[in-house]
């Protein structure tokens, strides 16, 4: 028997490329529980350990929710970063993630890329 409502998986998922000395880290799914926080945090430090790259992008092409836990995951990450003399930068946000990123103001700490191919050019 099925369920009369199924949910869509909404966990966010995490991915990452090397390309022109930038790592992309893309974040798909919805980024809203402590256990989005606790499992993409896990997935960073792994990433950023790594020292094969100068910048470090966020691409939210395809996360559709993001809160302040998660805001506050790549607030996190951009002082880590900037400690190790790299830098950080979100792409291809959806609207309510902008939105989201310019209420906060962090549009003006965070560099802001229109896509990947802005953000990896050199």
């Amino acid at each position: 028997m099925r369920p009369l409502f199924e949910q869509e998986d909404t966990a966010c998922n995490v991915t990452h490329s090397v390309k022109n000395d930038t790592c992309v880290v893309s974040l798909t799914g919805e980024f809203i529980t402590i256990l989005d926080v606790d499992r993409v945090q896990s997935e960073l430090k792994k990433i950023m350990e790594k020292k094969t790259f100068s910048r470090c992008v966020f691409n939210l092409k395809n996360l559709r929710m993001l809160n302040s836990k998660g805001l506050g995951l790549f607030i996190t990450y951009y002082h880590a970063l900037r400690k190790q003399q790299r830098e950080l930068g979100i792409c291809s946000c959806s609207p309510h993630v902008l939105n989201l990123v310019k209420i906060t103001h962090l549009d003006s700490v965070f560099k802001m890329y229109d896509d990947e191919d802005q953000a990896t050019a050199r």
